[in-house]
């Protein structure tokens, strides 16, 4: 049988690529120079900090973020509890939450895990003639789909998952075309070689459109959000796990984050152990906001969700803040005058309403931290 030909993937020139992201960093809209009320967070204190060294915010209106992972890794926990956060600060109450659902992949109860709120707005990017709703299932209609919401004039968070599920109508074409040679081959003796162009049209149409879109999402205010799913890099070079889709897709990001799953939470019954969650590790990629990189972990349980307060006090441990007083199984937090068990603790700030008073100690913090590991030299240009 004829073989396909062996076709790379459209390049970026290294040169301009870094002069672009020095630019897109020292002009783009930042979370640094804007009101925090401006900032969308993710619900999770712990990775806002480590986005932009605020609790209160993850991404910024105008901003491009990649969240990519390999399966079960909490992706899809990670957007919609986003999109829940949007839902609830007023500033966002005039976006449109579209989610681009291309691999029909949300099975959970969005009211029960997210609120009324969430449920009631999120919407597909079209319907069809008879009100269907429809989804991109090709990378053409991704772009068409965004483009139709800009034009619309309304600000909209936007929600690709996944990326890596899209085909394009070039690759559709080339896939009948090969089809029907390799059934003339098999049939007709014929040895007609295959042709080689599969995947380029993706990697090319990113490239293509992003730069676009990301001007668009500045002037509407608006925020896209492609989730992607993680493969193995087979090459040798480079981090270990890539996503598909072409350069561009992390070219043109503000921000992006690697999810995997770094261990599985079980509770005991019946001397039995039963998985209940999973503790995600959150990898930072590459982040416009503040240049960090950092990475956390984020409990994830499959009755309630993403754990923010216990993950928080998590955090707080792993950055040896709180620790064990001696001889006993209890933790202690004098800033708060709380003493206890963690699951105490948790539900003494859940029954109190104290949230906000840990999160501003976590704030705190993460002040001091940055502040002890701060370089300090003297200033060069006044």
């Amino acid at each position: 049988m004829a073989k396909k030909k062996e076709i790379e993937e459209p390049a970026i020139d290294e040169t301009t690529e870094v002069a672009e992201e020095l630019r897109a960093a020292l002009t783009d809209t930042s979370p640094l120079s804007c009101d925090e009320s401006e900032l969308l967070s993710c619900g999770y204190v712990p990775l806002n900090l480590a986005s932009t060294n605020s609790h209160k915010g993850f991404i910024a209106p105008g901003e491009y973020c990649v969240i990519f992972g390999d399966s079960g890794s909490g992706k899809t926990w990670l957007y919609l509890q986003i999109l829940a956060e949007a839902a609830k600060n007023s500033h966002f109450d005039e976006y449109r939450l579209i989610v681009d659902d291309s691999e029909n992949g949300i099975g959970m109860d969005i009211e029960r895990f997210f609120g009324k709120k969430l449920a009631s707005r999120i919407e597909p990017p079209a319907h069809d003639k008879e009100s269907v709703p429809f989804h991109s299932e090709t990378v053409e209609d991704f772009y068409i789909h965004l483009d139709d919401a800009e034009n619309k004039g309304i600000p909209f968070i936007y929600v690709m998952d996944s990326i890596t599920s899209l085909s394009s109508v070039a690759d559709d074409d080339k896939f009948d075309e090969n089809k029907k040679i390799h059934l003339d081959n098999r049939h007709k003796g014929t040895d007609k070689d295959l042709g080689g162009s599969y995947g380029m049209s993706i990697a090319k149409s990113h490239s293509q459109n992003l730069r676009r879109v990301v001007s668009g999402l500045r002037k509407t205010e608006s925020i896209l959000i492609v989730v992607a799913q993680s493969r193995d890099n087979v090459t040798g070079y480079g981090p270990p796990k890539i996503y598909s889709g072409g350069r561009a897709l992390k070219f043109y990001a503000h921000l992006e984050v690697q999810t995997s799953i770094a261990n599985k939470i079980k509770k005991t019954h019946n001397d039995v152990d039963r998985e209940v969650g999973a503790n995600c590790k959150i990898q930072i990629t590459k982040n416009r906001h503040t240049g960090q990189r950092p990475e956390v972990r984020m409990p994830i349980y499959n009755q309630f969700g993403i754990d923010s307060i216990g993950g928080t006090l998590d955090w707080l441990i792993e950055e040896k803040i709180l620790t064990k007083e001696k001889g006993k199984r209890a933790f202690s937090i004098p800033a708060l005058n709380l003493t206890g068990t963690l699951e105490n603790i948790v539900n003494t700030i859940e029954e109190e309403g104290r949230e906000a008073e840990l999160y501003e100690f976590a704030q705190q913090s993460w002040d001091e931290i940055l502040q002890s590991v701060a370089v300090q030299r003297k200033k060069r240009y006044e």
